[in-house]
């Protein structure tokens, strides 16, 4: 009977310390009434997500879209690699000073330029790239 009493005892111990750490502060108290309000039905509720998914997708066509976005993507890479390499040429073209070493994605952009060696990216050609 000890050993029941005991144990009865250590539990209802574990269940107290349980709720009493559980408690909110008034804080949290404060910021869950604003939380709290009618009781939404699992139909409504599914509206109202559905609803909130449309007008996020409207913001998102608005602002650009996915559509767009995933096209214009890595054209836009592209362009600000282009934009990047181009304004690096200019400055080396300023100083007539080429250096040996180019991106992989200036390489893969512009390609080796063989038609005028002041032009030419990398004194070697390009076989194959592998990025990893």
């Amino acid at each position: 009977t000890s050993r029941v009493t005991r144990s009865q005892l250590l539990r209802d111990r574990a269940h107290q310390l349980a709720d009493e750490r559980s408690g909110m502060s008034t804080d949290e108290e404060n910021n869950t009434d604003m939380l709290l309000g009618r009781y939404w039905s699992r139909t409504e509720r599914r509206e109202h997500f559905l609803l909130a998914r449309e007008q996020k997708q409207q913001q998102l066509l608005a602002r650009g879209g996915p559509l767009r976005e995933a096209v214009s993507r890595g054209a836009g890479r592209c362009k600000t690699v282009l934009e990047l390499s181009q304004r690096k040429l200019s400055r080396l073209r300023n100083r007539k000073l080429l250096d040996d070493w180019t991106t992989v994605e200036e390489l893969l952009t512009h390609g080796t330029r063989l038609d005028n060696q002041e032009d030419m990216l990398c004194p070697s050609s390009l076989l194959t790239v592998t990025t990893v």
